[in-house]
């Protein structure tokens, strides 16, 4: 019975399955089928090497070794003729074995001598040679004759008719002969390539198979085409009901298996999901592809030292050496003129139709259908659900287009922009179809066409593609023409993503002497912003952009838009005023020019400027932003807007409203092509689930963007830093530290976000480590920018840190000191989270005055707001610590920080607990909270805190304990979890709270010791 099985589950394991079916159920016949390229000969060599097989001789033949030249029977022939010698051949064989005595003559002395009254198989039955005699009886001794004889035995076949022989007297004894010999010798027989196997090949495996002796294995391996599923159902039609035959059906890997395999080959873990997507891409999923590619990623500049490299890196890789020789094997099996079709499908890189494909190669239409099916059966083109082909993967297309000589890459570019040209229809013609070809075929009227390509893409939202098209055209031109196409690149590269060819030719163009004023000061103005924003070049960026203005009296619009521009404050740039004053001069022009577009820019930094300084004026000027744009550009502009919004208030302590601008920016992403904004946006999210305490699969996604934005400094930053923060809160301090210092090394234009929470966090982990030095050297340097700019609204993460690294080296005075200049710089702004962080600043303070055996120091600001003239004893500040964290606790709640609200309940609780042991239930309720935030870091901390003070945690609430054990409800919502559901989903379904769901799933993902959904669901069906 057949028995089709898919073998992408448990690769590894299957040869070995396979392997056991042949050794413990013959009589069997396995076939393995799956696209070219896919690993059948990688699976059979696995299987025949199997410790199962170890006592069977293994006999391997290949249907194509020799295509188009072989000769009938040659895979069975030549698998047995390689044994040689080392056959098992018993002493005793059956006469009929005797036939085989011509066709091998490297067994002839094995097999037994026939009678004068049998003719040989190599003698035609009744058919003179051609010198009227016999010589089908005649014995050649010596190696080099043997193969002479079956190439004449070969020619008498072929002088016949070889198919039809095999069906009368001789043929069947052949047949006869080699089934005899097979089940004397017991092997296990590998006939490789059924889809190129001849009739008579084929005509004897239906023999075979119809009494395929007991002591016989046999592998059949064949492409998975429609010709070969029919070649391959004739055959084993014949099996008997003895007969055991399975089939196994290889698949390419998906994006997940080739991520294994990364991991494997490079020996990381470090493997993000869009580089083993971009490799299945570029591969196919076909193995041997995929693992060479990934070894040349590994061994790459960007490879060996990160091999999280982000899959662009794969562009400047040439084509794998085992790769090229694999697809160029495949082509020169091909027909030639089938090879011209391969050819043209590598220059036309996209799907094309029969008709287009044999005009560019230069086939008939009638000889091309075949053709390119052969090419495609061969795994080197890929057919569309349309009936189009195009080259199998991009490696195909690389290593066929790199053979190509010049002269027949420039004739078919040619051809191939003449068939484009020749196609009617209205707005038909893809002009960066037509550029590509020209370029490529050196016509002197490219540029024109990438010009206009790039104004199309433009209209269509593609500016990141506008940008690479003008840019090529600018740097092949000169004059005006060069600086009209700087220009136009500059205006697109805005919201694309950074481009060092870009940025080159503006700084090119802006530097050449004659330049006309105006567009000196708009190519400075676009060169500026891109600086600024994209390239992380803060400083520089600003200089250029206040330097355009003085170009730009001749365009308001631009000045006005130059002037908001500089509005907008970073931590590298100036004081908050003088930002402010820019802003200021940016209203005041734009009240006198009419341009819908530059209005909106003006007001949607105004927006962003006021809310990153906390100005509770913001709120207005968000308010006047329009909801929805009247154009693509203003469409732009308020995109950019909300995510710069999501930013700021994220920063400040407004969660809520951080998720709606949030929300707004996707919506406006949609039908928009702004890579720019579109990491701008998903930074913002990776930032609002970190500080809102969504941390499931949080880390993933920010080594995604990381990976991503690479190129954009302040996005790979962000990323990065919420990486290093959930690296430290989990407990694993190496790399948390290695990734904090690299987001705070990678910054160089941030509005206090990167800044001040590595600086932070680093500081922390230093004062665990016992170095309170160190730790205040690193946040004093986020602390004095904070204070140069006046952005102590910024400083919610890093001052509460640096206060602690004061304490700690005996700074009370000076800890104090900046406690309450953090306090007067936060007053008046509508900054919640700076707000929480002074009052973690004064509890800290409390709870250091309070230690046992400290003098307290003199605590002017606090004894201010206490009422109190002399400073407080040792109870009193304990006291005044347990209430200062309580208020914290309450601030860090409402500014959405559930990390920081935990933290700040256990500080309670190792105050009180210090002082009286009265601090069990606060410590027990942050173990709570930490593990449903997956804290396990802070976990641990806590934990040891109780087992200092000799509490072991009772069970809670009168409720019964469960110790490592799922709780009933635990269970309830871990099954629904492992089912897919999201925790929105398990809560309304439960009715349960979200925070609720989340402590539930983290709780059970802690006691199963998993670290992922998907592992969960295995580990809850094993219980």
């Amino acid at each position: 019975m057949r028995r089709p099985r898919r073998a992408e589950s448990e690769p590894t394991s299957v040869p070995a399955r396979a392997a056991a079916l042949l050794a413990e159920r013959s009589p069997a016949v396995l076939v393995v089928t799956g696209p070219a390229g896919v690993g059948r000969s990688t699976l059979v060599a696995a299987l025949v090497a199997d410790a199962a097989l170890a006592a069977r001789p293994v006999l391997r033949g290949s249907c194509s070794a020799a295509p188009g030249g072989g000769f009938p029977l040659a895979p069975v022939v030549e698998a047995l003729a390689a044994a040689g010698p080392a056959l098992p051949v018993p002493a005793a064989l059956p006469a009929v074995t005797g036939t085989l005595r011509g066709l091998l003559p490297e067994l002839a002395h094995l097999l037994p001598e026939l009678g004068e009254r049998l003719p040989t198989s190599a003698e035609p039955s009744g058919r003179p040679d051609s010198d009227g005699g016999r010589e089908g009886d005649e014995r050649r001794e010596g190696g080099e004759r043997r193969e002479g004889d079956r190439r004449r035995e070969v020619d008498r076949r072929r002088e016949g008719d070889g198919v039809r022989e095999a069906d009368g007297a001789v043929g069947h004894r052949e047949f006869r002969g080699l089934t005899a010999l097979l089940d004397a010798v017991g092997p296990v027989l590998v006939l490789e390539d059924l889809h190129a196997a001849d009739a008579p090949t084929l005509a004897y495996l239906r023999h075979l198979i119809a009494r395929l002796p007991a002591r016989v294995g046999l592998v059949l391996t064949a492409r998975a085409t429609a010709g070969a599923e029919v070649l391959l159902a004739g055959v084993l039609a014949e099996a008997g009901p003895s007969v055991t035959v399975e089939e196994i059906r290889l698949t390419p890997l998906g994006a997940t298996e080739v991520g294994e395999l990364a991991r494997r080959l490079l020996g990381t873990e470090r493997v993000t999901p869009e580089f083993a997507a971009e490799v299945r891409r570029r591969s196919a999923g076909l193995p041997g592809v995929a693992a060479a590619l990934i070894t040349a990623a590994g061994r790459g500049p960007a490879g060996a030292d990160d091999p999280v490299a982000p899959a662009r890196a794969l562009d400047a890789l040439p084509v794998p050496p085992a790769v090229r020789r694999r697809v160029l094997g495949e082509i020169a099996a091909l027909e030639p003129a089938a090879r011209e079709l391969v050819d043209a499908a590598a220059v036309l890189e996209r799907p094309a139709e029969i008709a287009e494909s044999a005009a560019v190669a230069g086939i008939t239409l009638p000889r091309a259908a075949p053709l390119l099916r052969a090419a495609a059966d061969a795994g080197l083109l890929a057919v569309d659900p349309e009936g189009r082909f195009v080259p199998a993967y991009p490696a195909v297309r690389a290593a066929v287009y790199a053979q190509l000589t010049p002269e027949r890459r420039r004739e078919l570019h040619l051809r191939a922009a003449r068939r484009i040209r020749s196609d009617p229809g209205p707005d038909r013609a893809p002009l960066e179809e037509l550029y590509r070809h020209h370029r490529a075929a050196g016509s002197p009227g490219w540029p024109r066409l990438a010009e206009a390509a790039a104004d199309r893409a433009q209209r269509a939202g593609l500016g990141a593609r506008a940008v690479d098209l003008l840019t090529e055209a600018a740097e092949h031109a000169t004059g005006a023409r060069r600086a009209r196409l700087a220009l136009k690149a500059g205006r697109a590269a805005l919201t694309g993503l950074p481009d060092e060819r870009t940025v080159a030719l503006l700084r090119s163009v802006l530097a050449e002497p004659g330049l006309r004023p105006e567009h000196r000061g708009e190519i400075g103005l676009h060169l500026g912003l891109l600086l600024r924003n994209q390239a992380g070049s803060g400083a520089a960026g600003r200089t250029l952009i206040a330097e355009a203005i003085h170009d730009l009296a001749h365009a308001p619009e631009l000045a006005a838009r130059a002037m908001s521009a500089l509005s907008v404050p970073a931590i590298d740039g100036w004081p908050f005023a003088r930002h402010l004053s820019w802003m200021t001069r940016a209203e005041e022009l734009a009240t006198g020019v009419d341009d819908p577009v530059m209005r909106i820019t003006v007001r949607a930094n105004r927006a962003a400027t006021l809310m990153f300084t906390g100005d509770p004026l913001a709120w207005r000027a968000v308010r006047e932003l329009p909801d929805d744009p009247g154009s693509s550009a203003e469409r732009q502009h308020l995109l950019r807007a909300r995510a710069n919004l999501a930013h700021a208030t994220l920063m400040l302590g407004h969660p809520k409203s951080a998720a709606r601008f949030v929300a707004r920016a996707e919506e406006l992403l949609r039908g928009a092509e702004s890579p720019y904004y579109a990491g701008l946006v998903r930074t913002a999210g990776l930032l609002l689930d970190w500080t809102g305490g969504h941390w499931e699969g949080l880390a993933v996604r920010a080594e995604a963007v990381a990976g991503e934005y690479a190129d954009i400094p302040v996005l790979a930053a962000e990323a990065t830093l919420v990486r290093g923060l959930l690296e430290l809160t989990g407990g694993r301090t190496g790399t948390a530290r290695r990734l904090l210092e690299q987001a705070a090394a990678t910054v160089r234009l941030d509005t206090g976000v990167v800044t001040a929470g590595a600086a932070g966090a680093l500081c922390r982990l230093d004062l665990a480590n016992g170095h309170p030095e160190r730790a205040w050297d690193r946040a004093a340097r986020a602390v004095e920018t904070v204070r140069r700019v006046g952005a102590w609204v910024w400083g919610a993460d890093v001052v509460p840190a640096a206060v602690e690294a004061l304490l700690g080296l005996g700074e009370a005075e000076a800890a104090e000191a900046l406690t309450e200049e953090f306090a007067d710089g936060v007053a008046g702004r509508d900054a919640p989270a700076a707000r929480a962080a002074v009052e973690a600043c004064r509890a800290v303070l409390a709870e250091e005055r309070g230690a046992p055996g400290r003098t307290p120091p003199p605590v002017n600001g606090l004894a201010e707001r206490t009422g109190r003239g002399e400073p407080a004893d040792g109870a009193a500040a304990v006291a005044e610590a347990v209430e200062r964290w309580t208020v914290a606790e309450r601030a860090w709640a409402r500014a959405g920080r559930p990390y920081e609200e935990a933290r700040a309940r256990l500080a309670r609780g190792r105050v009180r607990l210090t002082a009286d042991g009265t601090g069990t239930e606060d410590v027990l309720t942050a173990v709570d909270r930490f593990a449903a935030l997956g804290a396990h870091g802070d976990l641990a901390l806590a934990r040891r805190l109780l087992k200092e003070h000799g509490i072991t945690p009772p069970t809670r609430g009168g409720r019964p304990g469960y110790g490592d054990a799922l709780s009933p409800r635990e269970r309830e919502v871990a099954v629904l979890a492992a089912g897919g559901l999201g925790n929105a989903e398990i809560a309304d379904r439960l009715v349960l709270s979200r925070r609720t769901v989340e402590h539930h799933v983290a709780g059970a993902m802690r006691k199963l010791s998993v670290t992922s959904r998907t592992a969960l669901a295995a580990a809850l069906s094993d219980r």
